[in-house]
């Protein structure tokens, strides 16, 4: 008898493409869910500071005023896009801030772009929390 001896079958390294995309696509779906939770987090907080509900311990306006706030909040259309301006020019902020090489000019530049369209959208809001409090006062019995 003839002992044969078999030697162990060596795997070239094979990359699993297939795989390696699938993790890829994955993780840029939880990168994507975790950006959509943050913006929509952002979004509360800044609709809490400017009705005063929430979970932001400030005064708060009598639930009347806040429920007509909340209703001329989800309507306004124009605000809506003045926020999503908003949260772009921030975005580029940190784009042009985390290029390398830095650039002080384009960064300053980003940031007074975030800080115009911030100031242009908080003005629309205060506008419209001065609308309702305006219909408020004129329909009280005073």
């Amino acid at each position: 008898m003839s002992a044969q001896v078999t030697q162990p079958h060596r795997h070239s390294p094979r990359r699993a493409w297939g795989r390696m995309a699938l993790i890829a696509v994955l993780g840029l779906s939880l990168l994507g869910n975790a950006v959509t939770f943050g913006v929509i987090w952002r979004f509360q907080q800044v609709r809490a500071v400017v009705m005063g509900d929430g979970a932001v311990h400030m005064p708060a306006f009598p639930s009347e005023i806040r429920k007509e706030l909340r209703g001329r909040f989800v309507g306004d259309t124009a605000l809506h896009a003045s926020l999503r301006d908003v949260i772009e020019a921030r975005r580029a902020v940190v784009t042009v801030s985390t290029e390398a090489p830095f650039d002080k000019a384009a960064t300053e530049a980003a940031m007074a772009e975030f800080r115009t369209r911030f100031i242009a959208s908080f003005d629309q809001m205060q506008a419209m929390v001065l609308d309702v409090l305006e219909e408020q006062a004129g329909e009280s019995p005073d």
